[in-house]
């Protein structure tokens, strides 16, 4: 009864906070007046100092307790989750996890010759200039002195200044130390063992100013509310997992509601087909988490991309739209009438991905001259394992394997 008592009291503080310069709605207040105060709720949160240190001190309390059945209802129903989304919303997206454009599910032939280091190619008397103390080098192209860098030729460390007289002089990894042509003769015995690094200008080297670290602190005391929200809404959710079939009716309905309303949005941090795989850990949550309009989104997400756009940014997103199908549609009743249907559209999509390939379109523009190598599996045969995966699950079940045979 304590703890219940302290979250209640943080829960009516958090909203009293949060809401505090949100006018009262009408129904002139929309629009751009909407994006107005929106912009001033963040405003005041970064002037408001005090106020910030409250919120992330009972975000901070709410975030650091399991809760169990008894708990979550008055959590889930009290609003005070739309209001910790309107401070996400207020607080912008996290641009530390947009996804690198380094980053590739599938690898063609080409991308390998591509990622080579590319040899730099400088004059000798650019060589020269770079010969400093501690610059590391390798046998260069007017090279005639045997194995004295090592057998197989290996680096050496430039211990000498170049001299007037175009001689620079070398310890090699072996222990061997002599001087080298860099100049005389018009001729180079060295080469950089690895391509110079960009030099700094000095305008990029000066001080930060006290408006760029005005702006860092905003940044980050922006990055802390926003932390301390999603770790406030996942641990909602991660208490909600550890609980056993006993959380009320309305408890499991908010919950499904919110899960499927922030994975339909695109903006969503907090929430994502990870998490909601991680707690249907129990029938009562997998049955909440496949009700049709669950199905419809999973489904959803399968659907194959435009040939501008590819299928990169959606690949992750389909294979663990799969795999939480194969969790929830295991805890289905035999008797329950959308098994066929789900199951043809299954199949449907699985024919689909195995004739005509439609989601490799558009991931890698083809070029006139080469043909593209795959070295790994293609997006399509990457989904059609996984739906092949989960019809031999389902197969696998007592009652199912009449409905798939037929």
């Amino acid at each position: 009864l304590f703890q219940l008592s302290v979250t209640e009291w943080c829960i009516e503080t958090l909203r009293g906070y949060i809401l505090r310069d949100i006018p009262s709605k009408s129904g002139k207040t929309k629009g751009i007046n909407a994006k107005i105060s929106l912009n001033l709720g963040t405003y005041t949160l970064l002037r408001d100092i005090p106020r910030a240190r409250m919120l992330l001190a009972i975000l901070g309390v709410l975030a650091s307790n399991r809760y169990n059945a008894l708990e979550l209802n008055p959590l889930i129903n009290s609003g005070v989750i739309s209001s910790v989304l309107g401070l996400l919303k207020q607080a912008g997206s996290d641009q530390s996890i947009v996804r690198k454009v380094s980053e590739f599910y599938v690898l063609y032939a080409d991308m390998i010759e591509n990622s080579k280091p590319k040899t730099s190619f400088l004059s000798g008397p650019e060589l020269a200039s770079l010969m400093k103390l501690g610059t590391r080098v390798v046998r260069g192209a007017d090279w005639k002195w045997g194995d004295q860098d090592g057998n197989p030729p290996g680096e050496g460390r430039v211990i000498g200044e170049l001299g007037d007289d175009g001689w620079v002089r070398v310890e090699w990894a072996n222990g061997t130390t002599n001087s080298y042509r860099m100049g005389i003769e018009g001729k180079y015995d060295l080469n950089l063992a690895s391509p110079p690094s960009p030099v700094t200008s000095e305008t990029e080297t000066e001080e930060p100013s006290d408006h760029a670290s005005h702006l860092v602190k905003d940044n980050q005391l922006i990055k802390l509310l926003r932390d301390s929200s999603i770790n406030f809404l996942r641990n909602i959710a991660l208490s909600a997992g550890l609980c056993k079939d006993n959380l009320h009716h309305s408890t499991v309905h908010g919950l499904s509601s919110l899960f499927c309303a922030s994975l339909n949005s695109s903006s969503s941090e907090w929430c994502n087909l990870t998490l909601v795989r991680t707690i249907c850990q129990t029938p009562q949550l997998s049955r909440a988490f496949s009700t049709n309009p669950w199905i419809n989104m999973l489904l959803g997400f399968l659907i194959p991309p435009n040939s501008v756009g590819g299928n990169d940014i959606n690949l992750p997103k389909q294979i663990l739209a799969i795999r939480l199908l194969q969790v929830v549609l295991q805890t289905w009743d035999m008797d329950n009438s959308e098994i066929p249907s789900v199951l043809e559209k299954l199949l449907s999509i699985l024919g689909k991905v195995v004739l005509t390939c439609s989601y490799d379109t558009g991931n890698k523009s083809f070029t006139a001259t080469k043909s593209l190598v795959l070295l790994t599996q293609s997006h399509s045969s990457t989904l059609g394992q996984e739906i092949i995966n989960l019809l031999r699950t389902l197969h696998g079940l007592l009652g199912r394997n009449q409905i798939l045979n037929a």
